[in-house]
């Protein structure tokens, strides 16, 4: 077992679920795994979700509606995974509460701050459309 799947693997799955599912009951992708914060394989995290979705998009056009689940990103990140493909953005609003996002999230409260946290996820709507924009609030 690896935290990080080779996009190969990602793709052989995608194929036996598009083979099989000749209902075509399957209909989204959901690319996660936690907040990057340097690079993992060399990429930021718009990079390398996105990295992902672009390899499933070019050898399934259209097949899935592909989904990220990530922090609240910059604008400019938020960007890139539009541009590789991604059609709804899940940032975490974490928790609403100041005082508990600063106790529950010190990093993220310490290099992002709750109130750009925020900002950033009303921003990507700009990006994605306000209907493809889905924030979690994080329950445990």
């Amino acid at each position: 077992y690896t935290g990080v799947k080779p996009v190969e693997e990602v793709l052989e799955a995608l194929e036996i679920i598009d083979r099989y599912d000749t209902a075509g009951v399957s209909r989204a992708y959901t690319l996660t795994g936690g907040s990057i914060t340097s690079q993992v394989a060399g990429r930021d995290e718009a990079d390398f979700y996105g990295h992902y979705a672009k390899a499933i998009e070019e050898r399934f056009p259209g097949r899935w509606t592909g989904k990220v689940v990530a922090q609240a990103l910059p604008r400019e990140d938020v960007q890139r995974f539009h541009d590789y493909g991604i059609r709804i953005y899940h940032p975490n609003f974490e928790v609403w509460d100041r005082r508990l996002f600063q106790l529950h999230c010190p990093g993220k409260e310490r290099y992002v701050g709750r109130d750009e946290w925020h900002r950033r996820i009303l921003e990507s709507a700009e990006v994605f459309g306000p209907r493809n924009v889905i924030p979690n609030f994080v329950a445990g």
